[in-house]
């Protein structure tokens, strides 16, 4: 299982038509959002597989999806960071 950030801007619809899209991606295991426009998603997909379900979804979407390394810092949440290392 990977995990991913998934940033997008409001071309691809507000908060809830995202949680909609996302719920809607069977490969999507689970996701969560602590920050405005952004969510991490758990997938068993590649980017470019997600991204490509997204654009068939939503061509006129304006998104960034990046798998979430080792090399990574920031200041979220406790459960956010359990998400992110379990």
């Amino acid at each position: 299982m990977k995990v991913y950030i998934f940033i997008y801007n409001n071309s691809l619809g507000n908060e809830e038509e995202t949680k909609e899209l996302l719920n809607s991606i069977r490969e999507i295991s689970d996701w969560r959002t602590d920050i405005r426009n952004t969510f991490l998603i758990k997938s068993t997909l590649e980017a470019n597989e997600l991204a490509d379900i997204i654009i068939k979804n939503k061509p006129q979407a304006r998104f960034l999806i990046s798998e979430i390394a080792e090399n990574r810092q920031g200041w979220l949440p406790k459960d956010a960071w359990k998400f992110i290392k379990d």
